[in-house]
């Protein structure tokens, strides 16, 4: 009609968009392949996820990888057995704070007598959240051994094992949850160098599996590199995981290779490390300290690291191909000898967190973080020798989660 006024048209309210949300058993699943950080996050984002991966049932398929990067902040801290009153202590990394775990009594079943069955014991190897323990009663007795979850102070003696002198143990943790023991699956392997006499050498290999509760037939191994040595495992104390295989470092003649255990296959094979790592090894003072074996962070590869008086150098593996780079990957200079004499040692490695464990001649400690490159100081005074690396199980925190909602 003229004249008449227009009246505006009412606005529309713009639609919402409405975001698909992905299926949960999907999160879940993604959830369970996650690295702990990422775990934590989807447990923190609704009360239905929250409630889910604290379910057991959730527990026991949780499989936590390292997703191509190391977690630093799953290092809790450095077992040791303290020397005056004879308990499991776990060192505080930050705050130098100890706190006693367990006494040798709450380990190991007394004696038949009712006496304490184990007078002398230390940790033998950590990995994934347990502890392996050995201890002896006194001179000329058998060894005993006990695994140990501080998480839950849970703990399973071992039924009496091969008796070797000087064998090495490695502890492989399983996935997943089960009912008896201390509830993880897991196995124990101790490996020792065989020489009868008139015989030739051999390395054996005994395995303990916490499910069938029995010590395995040996698996014996008698290829040239073993047969016609004489010399041990380099360092008795420092074996890293890739997949189902385990390494060690063995020294043979002066040449130093890559001893791998394929578990499944129950097979010893060796890979000699590159020549420049041999020039970099030959005027060590301690070679068992200077040389340590190491992972990447996609926990794929070996890298082994040699300290020279200030200055640490890895050699890599090659995820595609298996070869060792020909030159260090890496030469990081610690900083710390100012011009002293001497040579920084390297204590330990950690396999989930990347940290290795530095002493200097003064025993002040440092952390070399594998990821970042960078040198931390580690607040704590106590002494470093003898110790292992504690990493916290993650699958433990899952159950003792504060209610966030």
């Amino acid at each position: 009609m003229a004249g008449a006024s227009i009246l505006p048209r009412p606005r529309q309210r713009p639609r919402r968009c409405k975001h698909a949300w992905l299926p949960l058993d999907l999160l879940l699943e993604i959830a369970a392949q996650s690295d702990p950080a990422t775990l934590v996050r989807c447990t923190a984002t609704s009360k239905e996820l929250h409630r889910h991966i604290a379910d057991p049932a959730f527990r026991r398929r949780l499989h936590l990888r390292r997703a191509g990067r190391f977690v630093p902040s799953l290092l809790r801290g450095r077992l040791q057995v303290d020397r005056y009153d004879g308990r499991l202590r776990l060192v505080d990394n930050t705050t130098a704070h100890v706190t006693r775990l367990v006494s040798a009594a709450a380990c190991f079943p007394p004696a038949a007598d009712g006496e304490t069955a184990v007078w002398f014991w230390q940790a033998a190897a950590a990995r994934d959240g347990l502890i392996l323990i050995s201890g002896c009663g006194g001179w000329g007795t058998d060894e005993k051994l006990c695994v140990y979850r501080p998480a839950t102070g849970r703990s399973q003696a071992l039924p009496l094992g091969p008796r070797l002198d000087n064998g090495q143990y490695v502890l492989l943790v399983g996935d997943g949850e089960e009912g008896g023991g201390v509830g993880r699956p897991f196995q124990v392997l101790k490996a020792c160098f065989v020489k009868p006499p008139g015989r030739w050498r051999s390395l054996q290999i005994h395995a303990f599996s916490s499910k069938q509760g029995t010590w395995a037939p040996r698996i014996r191994s008698s290829s040239p590199l073993i047969m016609y040595g004489d010399e041990m495992l380099q360092r008795p104390g420092n074996s890293v995981v890739v997949g189902d295989t385990v390494h060690c470092l063995y020294h043979l003649d002066r040449t130093y290779y890559v001893l791998k255990l394929h578990v499944k296959a129950a097979r010893v094979t060796f890979t000699e490390l590159p020549k420049s790592f041999h020039r970099a090894c030959r005027f060590l003072e301690d070679r068992t300290e200077q040389i340590l074996l190491a992972t990447s962070s996609s926990g794929r590869s070996l890298i082994v690291l040699v300290a020279n008086n200030d200055m640490i150098s890895g050699w890599a593996q090659s995820e595609r191909t298996g070869k060792w780079s020909k030159r260090p990957q890496f030469v990081k200079d610690c900083g710390v000898m100012k011009g002293r004499p001497g040579s920084v040692r390297l204590e330990w490695f950690a396999e989930r967190s990347g940290i290795v464990l530095v002493t200097a001649p003064d025993s002040s400690m440092f952390f070399l973080d594998l990821q970042s490159k960078d040198i931390i100081k580690c607040s704590s005074t106590i002494a470093s020798r003898g110790t292992y690396p504690y990493e916290e199980d993650v699958s433990s925190w899952v159950p003792t989660f504060t209610k966030i909602f």
